[in-house]
């Protein structure tokens, strides 16, 4: 029976890869949005989470974004249309 990954798993392993003690002090690490027990079967990985990306995620069953620059709600172009709000 094949193991399920999940978001966590995912996570140990980005701080195995890139430990969290050398992030700046500033730094948004680890899961932003969602649970660490969800099953993840589809990642991805972009630049920024814009709504765009996020969108593009929504519509192909995307359990995880992997980015560099987080979203930020306070940007009046990073609000999320209402169909894909957290």
């Amino acid at each position: 029976m094949k193991e399920t990954l999940t978001a966590g798993d995912v996570v140990r392993l980005l701080d195995e890869l890139a430990p969290p003690a050398l992030a700046l002090p500033n730094d948004k690490i680890g899961l932003q949005v969602g649970r660490l027990d969800k099953p993840v079967t589809r990642v991805w990985v972009a630049l920024e989470a814009s709504p765009d990306v996020v969108a593009a995620a929504v519509e192909n069953d995307v359990q995880l974004i992997l980015v560099n620059i987080g979203f930020n709600s306070s940007k009046k172009s990073g609000r999320f249309p209402q169909k894909h709000r957290f």
